[in-house]
């Protein structure tokens, strides 16, 4: 067959959506013509197509020969681009596309590209400039105005980032994408109804849109609707980057678990207690707030084994109900008889609407190490200023939340949830003693550059050199009075524990916190301080200074 027939075959096959047979079909042509430019660059269009991770250095590779042969060439920079894009390979994905733009600079596609490479290395100010560009030279490119619309929202400008999602839904009505991103910038703005049908819209046509359903799920539990939310909840088990993509299907332990949670039935099987595994999942905090459902598991007749980080080993193994507690990546149990992910609990226990386990405190910190912190704060008082007469009031506090240097998608929630610490400078006015429950950066370095520059602020009692994992933190915080927090793991150790927490919120709080809630139904012994508008985080905190104040004037001096 003339290699131009072949070639055109490969072509045909190629629109044809036969992929496999696209692949094979040029590289018979390269067999014959290993120097035709167009069956290495659509070859390599092919492979990337084909999205198996294992053929991407093939589309890498002949994406580079294309390259060889013809280097002023713009497309076959632009697909080149394309490969280390799909491989996660960014820098190099955005060297390519450059090369692209100044072989051609209206390279549309190109520039769109360049900004999605800009906006998953975080440069928003360059993925900005980048989509402006493509959207200038092709108004009627909706995933350009998608990928603004991403770029807008990671910069905080949120009704920008609307316009942009709004234009391309007007572009393409169909496109998902787009709806599910507004839908979670107006989330971010307390939009919530109208959020929820963006969301709703998406699932009418595409119900498997795990996206969609999961965010979704979220403002459905923060309105209270539990039923509906536990059950959207599970989608996240779907999502690309899940951490319980095993779990996509719980029908049969829906109905395992639910079957015994009436009393009726008994577990045991041959006079034995069958095990189940429960794996702690996402943040500390959520294993700190969602643990409380093992008991329950216990209370129902299973014996259960616990897979949690080592950090928070010590502190779990005082929750009734545990059996064993390994790390994560512990091989299997072959006496396991199903194995669970803990925030598929309230939904696979079968817990009624609105039914949240309240046993308080249903955490509690070690004998040994109590004796241990009561005697340092003891110590650290009497060196700072003997008292006389009644105790002052011992308050921890914790203004950021620890900085995830490996998930750059969150670092923008990291700045919103966290306080500046210099605002709390006025409560160095207040006769208290102020412990800092803060471990780790940059918050430690934020602290020791303000105490440099002449901090007015309290003088913080800093025990966290002691706090190697949570079971510490939990025995420090019970010589304290009250725990101050931005929305952290510690907020939630101190709720699980009893002890009395002021949680400060960001104007989008988590879903946990609900809505319109001075109080919590997680944590009876929590009050809540919501930001009234984005960032208004002065609002809050002269909310909080009048509370406190009021409460220093009745404080009898007793450790809870």
């Amino acid at each position: 067959m003339h290699i131009n027939n072949k070639l055109h075959e490969a072509q045909q096959a190629h629109q044809a959506g036969e992929l496999t047979e696209a692949l094979r079909l040029y590289e018979s042509v390269l067999d014959q013509s290993p120097f035709n430019f167009t069956a290495w660059c659509q070859g390599a269009c092919v492979a990337l197509e084909i999205g198996v991770l294992e053929i991407n250095p093939l589309a890498v590779s002949w994406a580079q020969k294309a390259i060889e042969i013809r280097p002023r060439e713009a497309h076959a920079h632009y697909v080149l681009g394309l490969a280390y894009q799909q491989a996660g390979q960014d820098e190099k994905a955005v060297v390519a596309y450059l090369q692209a733009i100044a072989l051609q600079e209206t390279f549309y596609q190109a520039h769109t590209n360049l900004g999605v490479a800009y906006n998953t290395q975080r440069e928003f100010q360059k993925a900005q400039l980048s989509l402006e560009r493509a959207i200038e030279l092709d108004p009627s490119n909706a995933l350009a105005l998608n990928n603004l619309g991403v770029t807008f929202r990671s910069l905080g400008q949120l009704e920008r980032a609307i316009e942009c999602f709004d234009h391309a839904v007007v572009l393409n009505p169909q496109y998902w994408d787009a709806l599910v991103n507004r839908g979670f910038a107006k989330s971010e703005c307390m939009l919530i109804e109208s959020a929820m049908e963006d969301y709703q819209r998406v699932l009418s046509q595409d119900p498997s849109h795990a996206s969609a359903e999961f965010n979704l799920s979220m403002l459905q539990l923060m309105q209270g609707d539990f039923v509906a939310g536990w059950v959207s909840y599970e989608a996240r088990h779907r999502l690309p980057s899940s951490e319980t993509s095993q779990f996509k299907d719980m029908a049969l332990k829906h109905i395992a678990l639910r079957g015994f949670n009436d009393g009726s039935n008994t577990p045991s099987v041959g006079g034995f207690k069958p095990l189940v595994e429960v794996l702690a999942e996402q943040g500390f905090g959520d294993v700190l707030q969602f643990c409380r459902y093992v008991p329950v598991l216990a209370q129902l007749g299973f014996r259960v084994r616990l897979k949690a980080h080592k950090a928070l080993h010590t502190l779990l193994s005082s929750l009734k109900g545990v059996d064993t507690i390994v790390l994560p990546d512990a091989a299997s149990d072959p006496d396991v008889m199903m194995s669970v992910p803990m925030m598929s609990l309230p939904l696979l226990l079968g817990m009624p609407a609105g039914s949240i386990p309240c046993h308080f405190p249903y955490l509690k910190a070690d004998n040994l190490k109590i004796k241990y912190f009561e005697e340092e704060v003891s110590h650290l008082l009497r060196e700072a200023a003997p008292e006389q007469g009644r105790r002052k009031m011992r308050i921890g506090v914790i203004w950021s939340g620890g900085l995830r240097l490996e998930m750059p998608e969150t670092w923008g929630l990291n700045a919103r949830r966290n306080l500046a610490l210099e605002a709390l400078e006025p409560l160095g006015q207040l006769d208290a003693h102020f412990f800092t429950l803060q471990k780790g950066e940059p918050a430690q370095s934020e602290l020791a550059t303000l105490i440099a520059a002449g901090w007015k602020g309290p003088c913080f009692f800093d025990l966290t050199r002691d706090l190697q994992d949570f079971a510490d933190t939990a025995a420090l915080m019970s010589q304290l009075d009250l725990v101050l927090s931005v929305d952290t793991s510690c907020a939630h150790l101190a709720g699980a524990l009893g002890k009395e927490v002021w949680i400060l919120n960001r104007f989008d709080a988590c879903w946990r916190w609900m809505r319109h809630r001075a109080d919590s139904p997680w944590y009876p012994s929590a009050q809540l301080y919501r930001q009234r508008k984005p960032h208004d985080w002065d609002g809050v905190l002269n909310e909080v200074f009048t509370d406190l104040n009021a409460k220093l004037s009745s404080f009898e001096g007793t450790v809870q």
